[in-house]
């Protein structure tokens, strides 16, 4: 789940203005722009020259090509088709047409972040918001509801927490009772664990309603596309009109076996999927990826996160704050944990017998994200290759899953392999 950054009509996509784009990066070859070069993938030569017969042959329809394919898409005829069909949804949006009245529906989403985008996209269907974040912590199958409603407290200390998770399952069970079951997710752990999580629920019933699922990791004119949040009423409509697939058994299958990995004590089955290349893991690989990636590095033990927060902090971050908008703005390659999750994170930084980041006491009222922070000696040290670090322990305890972390874990995460590994 993604709060709101931008939306993709902040910077609707203009077919003509990318025409003269297009030009001008025609233009820009020719002249040897340098920067142009680095667009199209090339490189000076050794004297410092550009190829000759690369600005005799590089063409429009190239420059075109380039201008797609940086706005993640596969050519200038599909880069036109969206701006085409974009225009369409955005008409149908200020008609006010609703989309889901053909048949009851109920729209599942791991947050409220597009609730109202999406009535006012037309999809005027029951939102159902499941809110437990299972990328985090502890999680168990069949599915403990306390023990993650104990998880969910911690999240709460020093911060606003989470939402409650109320009567989750109950809602869930009232979406049977509908036509059609629609669930929204992008390709992050915090939405793609939820759609597993749900999987493994569908998977149990008798009987189902028509499901369905939306799923997108990339939209046309984002840059930097975080998720669900970043679009526009229009945006959602789009996807609906186009990104609507059938959720079928298989698919079912597939992540019932990613929850119940994500559940199991011992990881190894999840480190498999994350490199799998089955059809049906394609929605779910990138997410277990990054996942596996928050337990302990080979080396330095850090976590991903860990690693990237104290980078922020050395670079010139000096609140949890700042941090946190540092890794969702440039560093971290798949946005998944929201402020309140990424606080914990910063208490395990400065509360273990090593610490590697000093907390300093905040003003009354003060709230923990305005807090200063600030690497200790031993921080400085573990993001320099150069200084040993066999002796230094793991910073705090937590959970993965069904894994409890802990300096006796041997679990580590290898990014030669991309897989977790045994150390004995």
């Amino acid at each position: 789940m993604t709060a709101p950054i931008m939306t993709d009509d902040q910077r609707p996509l203009n077919l003509e203005q990318l025409k003269k784009r297009a030009k001008g990066l025609l233009k820009q070859i020719r002249d040897g722009d340098p920067l142009a070069y680095s667009r199209i993938g090339m490189s000076e030569n050794g004297s410092g020259n550009k190829p000759e017969h690369i600005k005799a042959e590089f063409t429009l329809a190239d420059a075109q090509f380039v201008i797609a394919r940086e706005l993640k898409q596969s050519s200038w005829t599909k880069l036109k088709e969206h701006i085409a069909a974009y225009d369409r949804a955005k008409q149908l949006v200020i008609n006010d047409s609703v989309a889901d009245a053909d048949i009851s529906t109920v729209h599942i989403r791991c947050g409220s972040d597009i609730q109202q985008g999406l009535q006012l996209a037309g999809l005027h269907g029951k939102f159902i918001e499941y809110c437990d974040p299972v990328c985090q912590g502890p999680v168990r199958d069949p599915y403990d509801i306390r023990q993650r409603q104990q998880f969910i407290k911690t999240l709460g200390q020093g911060a606003v927490g989470p939402p409650p998770l109320g009567s989750d399952q109950s809602r869930l069970e009232q979406s049977l009772l509908v036509d059609r079951i629609v669930i929204w997710s992008e390709h992050d752990p915090y939405d793609v664990f939820v759609l597993a999580r749900l999987c493994n629920y569908f998977s149990s019933c008798i009987s189902l309603p028509r499901l369905e699922l939306i799923f997108a990791d990339t939209f046309p004119g984002i840059e930097r596309f975080n998720g669900l949040g970043q679009l526009s009423p229009t945006g959602l409509r789009l996807l609906w009109e186009q990104a609507r697939q059938e959720v079928t058994p298989k698919f079912l299958s597939v992540g019932r076996r990613v929850w119940q990995s994500i559940c199991n004590s011992d990881p190894t089955e999840l480190s498999k999927l994350a490199n799998s290349s089955i059809k049906d893991m394609q929605p779910f690989t990138r997410a277990v990826m990054r996942y596996i990636q928050e337990y302990p590095w080979v080396g330095d033990g850090l976590t991903l996160t860990e690693r990237l927060a104290l980078g922020a902090i050395n670079a010139g971050a000096t609140t949890p704050g700042e941090v946190f908008r540092d890794l969702v703005v440039a560093r971290e390659p798949l946005v998944f944990i929201g402020d309140v999750m990424f606080w914990p994170i910063i208490r395990r930084l400065a509360g273990s017998s090593c610490p590697f980041v000093d907390i300093h006491r905040p003003e009354p009222g003060m709230p923990w994200f305005k807090t200063s922070v600030e690497l200790t000696r031993a921080g400085e040290q573990i993001l320099d290759p150069s200084e040993p670090n066999s002796s230094w322990k793991r910073p705090g305890e937590y959970w993965q899953g069904g894994v409890r972390i802990d300096e006796n874990c041997p679990w580590r995460y290898q990014l030669e392999t991309t897989s977790l590994i045994k150390v004995v």
